[in-house]
């Protein structure tokens, strides 16, 4: 279960990474850091132009954003490209379990696209839906504290 510990305001304003850095709460850096790097996505909300540490830092939250909401297939689904770089990402963060469960699932899409449905794949939905929930108790500790501790280790690519 998510839990929430504070509204961000309707207005809010995109943070400069500046201003970002001097947060001290851990889930205050990760709000700022996603609107920030949503920024930086291409028309297509696709992080094409971005550099490595921040398409990294991108992928990690973006696939913590599909496990925790949904399941981990919404990011398949919208992030086609990505699907091998998101592995490598979360060893890259320190999410050693996580980029394991994340190949695994991988392993069983079908080698003709991403796109699986229940009807079809009966058995590959299953273990993926039990890899989803391993992944979604994170296994590697919070994603926010990993990209935090990772970003303030690469400040010098933001600022």
């Amino acid at each position: 279960m998510r839990i929430f510990r504070k509204k961000v305001p309707a207005q809010s304003t995109v943070l400069s990474f500046g201003e970002l850095f001097q947060l001290t709460d851990n889930w205050d850096f990760a709000v700022g850091l996603r609107e920030i790097l949503a920024n930086e996505c291409d028309g297509n909300g696709q992080p094409t132009n971005m550099g490595h540490v921040k398409r990294v830092l991108f992928l990690c939250m973006m696939i913590e954003d599909a496990g925790q909401a949904d399941m981990i297939f919404n990011f398949f689904d919208e992030f086609p490209a990505y699907i091998d770089e998101v592995v490598d990402a979360l060893f890259e963060i320190g999410a050693p379990k996580s980029a394991e469960l994340i190949r695994d699932a991988v392993a069983l899409l079908p080698a003709d696209g991403v796109s699986i449905t229940y009807a079809e794949y009966p058995r590959e939905w299953d273990l993926i839906s039990e890899i989803d929930a391993k992944f979604a108790d994170y296994p590697d500790g919070r994603m926010r504290d990993l990209c935090r501790k990772y970003a303030e280790a690469h400040k010098g690519d933001f600022l």
